[in-house]
Formats: C-alpha cells, structure tokens, sequence
C-alpha cells in the first residue's frame, strides 16, 4: 500500500535488493507467482534477466531491480566478480530533467536502531516458512 500513492503520482521507483524467489522458475512455487503478480499489479518490473548467483550445480535470478520506469533511459546489469557467491547488480537512471523545486520531493529513509533491528527479527520468527 505504501507504493501505490508514488505509483499514482507518477513518480519513479526502484527497488532493489535479494528476494530469494527465483525468477528464472516462477511456476515452481505459489509464492514467485504471487510475488510477480503483485510487483505487475503495481507497474513494476524487474531490469535484471541474467541469474544472479551461480554454482556448480544450478544458477538462480534472486537479487533483482523492480522498476515503474518502462522508458528507454535505463541500464542496468550485473557486475562479474568472485567476491561472494551473488553478483552484484547495478542500475544507471538517466532522468533528463531538473527538479527546480527541490520541495516537492518525497525521500524515505530506512532508520536502523536496536528496536528496529530487533523488531524485524522478531518478525522473521515469526513468519511461517513452508
């Protein structure tokens, strides 16, 4: 719900980060499909096609970019390296305007504190993983 008003008012977003569901099979769990059919409910699509984190037995797209910007100005990728087992991915945004009014932005910040992080763990006790 936190995404529709941006989404109405036209406002570009990204969402970025490792969501364990692998896009590169999204009919094996109930979950991917419900994951994909929110993120088109709300116009967004992932920029990442290639998998993500790879090994010596299989090869999976989990980390992505979720954009409403369907426009050509745009790329995005991923980054080779052995560092950790998932490759990096990036995104590059050309937006081609200037905002003369630096008040009309929104900016969400994430605030971490000790009661947030241990908020969030509890949360993840919490969830039933099937």
């Amino acid at each position: 719900n936190g995404l529709r008003e941006p989404i109405q008012h036209f406002r570009t977003i990204f969402i970025c980060g490792d969501f364990n569901i692998d896009l590169l099979n999204p009919n094996k769990l109930k979950q991917i499909d419900e994951f994909i059919n929110t993120a088109y409910s709300l116009s967004l699509y992932p920029t990442i096609t290639k998998p993500t984190r790879v090994t010596s037995h299989c090869a999976t797209l989990i980390d992505n970019i979720l954009t409403n910007n369907i426009e050509n100005n745009i790329i995005s990728g991923l980054l080779v390296n052995d560092i950790t087992d998932h490759l990096p991915i990036f995104i590059i945004y050309d937006d081609n305007y200037r905002n003369n009014n630096p008040g009309n932005s929104i900016r969400y910040r994430r605030i971490r504190t000790v009661n947030t992080t241990n908020a969030f763990k509890n949360k993840l006790i919490r969830q039933t993983w099937e």
